[in-house]
């Protein structure tokens, strides 16, 4: 999945076509990424706004990655802020947390579940997880996308991963 540089020049300078071949050649795995970190009700929001911060800093990427991983990184730069932004704003609902921690063990309830209390984690800390877990990524890939250094992965995936139990269990989930 790679772009070649001219298309990635050509888009920089603003030409519909070459920008059109970067957004179909990368526009279903940010959809998938954002989806993940966003739920599905904002992930056309963040991938759309994704793409706009693509194309305005297009003409800022030094071609030293690939192009999706500098993508990647803007895409989960968006998710965080939305999610950011979600959480200044959200009330929690006892109701639908009493409702989850009633919930059955089937694999659909429990995947509802982790989802849920993946959303109650702190972004930087969801996204890291996110990456290794469900992207399936290298520590030094993430540290490329997340813009940290490769040891401090390490950490934040081990809080997060705790953070993700005790988020878990307060939900109701026994393990």
């Amino acid at each position: 999945m790679s772009v070649s540089s001219d298309i990635i020049q050509s888009a920089s300078r603003g030409e519909r076509d070459a920008q059109r071949v970067i957004f179909e050649t990368f526009r279903d795995r940010v959809y998938q990424l954002v989806w993940r970190m966003v739920g599905e009700w904002d992930a056309d929001d963040v991938a759309q706004d994704t793409f706009v911060r693509v194309f305005e800093k297009l003409h800022q990427f030094r071609q030293e990655s690939e192009l999706y991983t500098w993508v990647h990184r803007i895409a989960v730069n968006q998710a965080i802020k939305h999610l950011n932004r979600q959480k200044r704003t959200a009330t929690s609902s006892l109701n639908e947390e009493h409702s989850v921690a009633q919930a059955s063990s089937d694999a659909d309830d429990n995947a509802e579940l982790v989802t849920l209390a993946m959303s109650k984690m702190d972004a930087e800390l969801r996204s890291v997880l996110q990456l290794k877990e469900i992207d399936g990524l290298s520590y030094s890939q993430i540290a490329v996308i997340v813009e940290i250094p490769e040891g401090t992965v390490g950490s934040r995936l081990s809080r997060a991963r705790k953070e993700l139990k005790e988020k878990l269990v307060s939900l109701g989930w026994e393990l």
